[in-house]
């Protein structure tokens, strides 16, 4: 056992001199704006904004989108107060109802994701620069 607590040979010399193999960490989102983390298992570490990198999965962000229907159909409700007219009917319609419609397309538009972190999500996290930064990999769940 004393070869394991001192290096004697060449590998476990450089074995010796290498960094901690990474690890997984958990920890609790304590607050979202701004952000703080506290790792599960040590109360008193607090990560704040400075030491973690958030990546944009975990952010709200906008994408631009094309949409357009496949099979089916759209439901589109119109307000109460909504009146227009109908061609194939006489008259106008002034009540809420439905129309379904046969085609239905989105050219360049945004679409916003709401995935920000929030309080009291748990989080996984990678330490990096010796400990002193952390990369959130990803929320439990």
């Amino acid at each position: 056992m004393a070869d394991q607590e001192t290096p004697t040979g060449i590998k476990q010399l450089i074995q010796s001199m290498a960094p901690e193999a990474p690890s997984v960490k958990e920890g609790i989102v304590t607050s979202a704006s701004p952000l703080e983390v506290t790792l599960k298992n040590d109360a008193k570490m607090v990560l704040t904004a400075n030491s973690l990198v958030v990546p944009r999965s975990l952010t709200d962000y906008q994408v631009e989108v094309d949409l357009e229907t496949g099979a089916g159909s759209l439901i589109s409700k119109t307000k109460t107060d909504g009146k227009h007219t109908h061609e194939e009917l006489s008259g106008s319609d002034d009540g809420a109802h439905s129309h379904f419609l046969a085609t239905f397309t989105v050219r360049d538009g945004v679409l916003m994701i709401h995935n920000a972190l929030k309080k009291g999500d748990t989080v996984y996290l990678l330490a990096f620069n010796s400990g002193k930064q952390y990369y959130i990999l990803d929320r439990k769940g």
